[in-house]
């Protein structure tokens, strides 16, 4: 597939994931967009000098109670996602430790995948190790502290092109 038609594809199911899960109930609270790279509203999808490719509010009460902050991987050339586990883990440490206490608690991470990855049941079974050796890889060194903050903080979601109502292959 040339890198043009992934990228297409990369972009269709970003904006297919931002409005399924625009409306829907995430962690408890209500979704709305708030953020999205390819529009005017990107620096919202930004926190401690990282981008991410789509931020939502998540509203309790009518009030915003924490921003989600999520990256969108379609599957690569070869049909995996094997190599994006590693960098979100860097990026989400890096916003971490980058961002004010406030923002801290106020943040959720989410890394969105049409298909599952190698690397998720790593993050699922040893977190704190795994987000450690993330934030090093990334040349930060994170104390126990961040590191037990961030844990709670950090998803992962399976969401395929039939689940969020799109039919493309």
């Amino acid at each position: 597939m040339p890198r043009e038609e992934s990228q297409v594809k990369g972009q269709r199911y970003q904006a297919a994931v931002r409005r399924w899960l625009g409306g829907v109930s995430l962690m408890g609270f209500l979704a709305e967009a708030f953020g999205d790279t390819y529009d005017a509203s990107r620096t919202a999808a930004t926190v401690g000098g990282v981008q991410f490719d789509l931020s939502l509010k998540l509203v309790g009460e009518h009030v915003v109670e924490r921003v989600f902050y999520a990256e969108c991987k379609y599957r690569a050339r070869d049909g995996s996602l094997s190599n994006v586990m590693n960098p979100f883990v860097e990026n989400v440490c890096r916003a971490f430790a980058n961002s004010e206490p406030g923002q801290r608690a106020a943040s959720e991470f989410c890394l969105l995948a049409s298909i599952p990855m190698a690397q998720w049941s790593l993050l699922m079974r040893y977190p704190h190790k795994t987000i450690k050796e993330g934030a090093e890889r990334g040349g930060l060194q994170l104390d126990q502290e961040l590191v037990t903050q961030l844990v709670p903080k950090v998803h992962v979601m399976v969401l395929s092109p039939p689940i969020i109502g799109e039919t493309w292959a």
